[in-house]
């Protein structure tokens, strides 16, 4: 290639300084055509650069799969056992909840797997309402006395201090149906239910759960604390049909209406007292109920044990049959007393009996009566036949007596005369003394006669020890008709 062939385009080349302002050239270039196979030859600076491009170019491509690989994996999270997840895309739910386990979901922000914790959680209404000597907050305590600090959280109530007036600016309290105050303690636990997780998690915020659920179980607490008189909540105890019962009823609803997913496992009421100023009087009144109580149970325990021994297993068939008597009575229905009565008296003896009443019929096996009745009956049915028998005698006697005193009416007299003094000279408190004959005055200091005393004393003991043994015998009758009453565990 000549050096014209250097000169720029559209240069003339006729110009005399033309040579003078070109250098030669340090390259000669080939300038015939080569094939694809045979790139043109490129200075050693271009080819390094154009290698590194190539290479830099490659680690891109592969990073940007490992990092759209990466990208993918990340959609691939862990949901915990006690958890439940919602699988999000663009925003939107997208299929069924998740179970627990390793699962996949869209990576943002196409996607996001919400997990909501299905575990129970315990919450304690009774919280601390401020330092002694500081100033009462809001964060009061929930229906309980005032207690300064954690410490005096754990004193016994019945150790409380008691005090002249109630603060409402720094005690809670719950007013009861008969308009009454009282005073709470309450805890209770939730869960999220594992079914609804998607209401909670559209519904719910968790900086907001806990004061959600607290307000809705003190809402359900006052309205079942409304419904029922303070004497009634002083015997409540925890469970379903009690005011923990109809409390938990009415917070549970006001979260299903608010749609917040979230169940109630438990509210318990832990402890419950009158205003402390009042509190004795609460405690006396509630004391001599108990006493009473106890002695109603006293009294019909006693009284089924003495129906029992009385009339066994006829005890309560012949008070209704009485009652029914009773009622005929006062009715003057005649024909009922009759059918009513000898009822009864197939009953205690031990017949079957049938008898149509204004409560209908009622029919009773036979061998019913048993107990102490069968004793009484048999001793009067002894008793009437040997008072007939004995005025028979005295009847006999009397005839025969009649007879001699007819016949010789002064041999008869001389002879009951005799009788009647042999008898009295029988006693044990007679004595006897012998007087000397043709003694007209005696002058006697008499004391009581030793052995007559012995034997008076013996006759006395020996009552006494039949009666001890008649007491026994009555003791011993009753026990065995003596029957369990009150509450006693049996194995499983």
């Amino acid at each position: 290639m000549s050096d014209q062939g250097l000169l720029p385009p559209n240069e003339p080349s006729d110009r005399p300084d033309a040579r003078m302002v070109r250098r030669a050239a340090s390259v000669t270039l080939n300038a015939r055509n080569e094939s694809e196979d045979s790139p043109a030859m490129m200075d050693p600076a271009n080819q390094s650069l154009a290698d590194a491009l190539r290479i830099t170019y490659r680690l891109i491509q592969i990073a940007m799969l490992v990092l759209g690989a990466l990208y993918l994996f990340s959609g691939f999270q862990s949901v915990r056992e006690n958890e439940q997840g919602i699988r999000l895309l663009f925003g939107r739910k997208d299929g069924a909840q998740v179970d627990p386990g390793f699962r996949f979901s869209y990576p943002a922000p196409m996607g996001e797997m919400v997990k909501v914790d299905t575990g129970s959680v315990k919450v304690d209404l009774l919280r601390p309402t401020g330092k002694p000597g500081g100033r009462i907050t809001a964060d009061s305590m929930d229906f309980w006395v005032y207690l300064s600090d954690d410490k005096a959280r754990e004193t016994p109530t019945a150790q409380l201090p008691k005090t002249a007036s109630l603060n409402p600016e720094r005690e809670g309290s719950v007013l009861t149906g008969d308009g009454n105050i009282a005073h709470t303690k309450w805890s209770f636990s939730y869960t999220r239910d594992p079914a609804q997780v998607e209401k909670f998690a559209q519904n719910v915020l968790p900086e907001d759960e806990r004061n959600i659920v607290i307000a809705a179980v003190k809402r359900g607490i006052v309205h079942a604390i409304a419904q029922t008189t303070i004497d009634d909540l002083l015997k409540q105890a925890s469970g379903e049909g009690s005011v923990a019962g109809v409390a938990k009823e009415n917070a549970q609803a006001v979260l299903d209406r608010l749609s917040t997913g979230i169940r109630l496992d438990q509210l318990k009421l832990e402890d419950k007292i009158p205003p402390m100023n009042v509190a004795d009087n609460f405690a006396g009144v509630q004391t001599s109920e108990s006493m009473s109580s106890a002695e109603r149970e006293k009294a019909r325990s006693e009284g089924n044990l003495t129906l029992n021994a009385m009339a066994g297993a006829a005890a309560g068939p012949l008070m209704g049959l009485i009652t029914d008597y009773e009622l005929a009575v006062e009715k003057n229905d005649d024909a009922s007393k009759l059918k009513v009565l000898a009822a009864i008296d197939n009953v205690l003896e031990g017949r079957e009996a049938q008898v149509a009443t204004s409560s209908g019929d009622k029919k009773f096996p036979a061998n019913l009566i048993s107990g102490q009745v069968t004793t009484l009956l048999s001793d009067a049915r002894q008793y009437r036949s040997s008072i007939v028998n004995q005025r028979r005698s005295d009847l006999s006697i009397f005839e025969a007596k009649l007879g001699q005193f007819k016949t010789s009416p002064l041999v008869m007299v001389h002879r009951e005369w005799i009788d009647a003094y042999s008898v009295f000279l029988d006693r044990d408190s007679v004595q006897f003394m012998i007087a000397p004959p043709g003694l007209h005055t005696m002058e006697l200091n008499i004391n009581s006669d030793p052995d007559i005393l012995k034997r008076i004393e013996s006759a006395q003991n020996l009552r006494q020890g039949l009666d001890s043994a008649a007491v026994r015998a009555e003791i011993q009758k009753r026990e065995k008709f003596k029957i369990e009453s009150g509450i006693k565990a049996t194995p499983n």
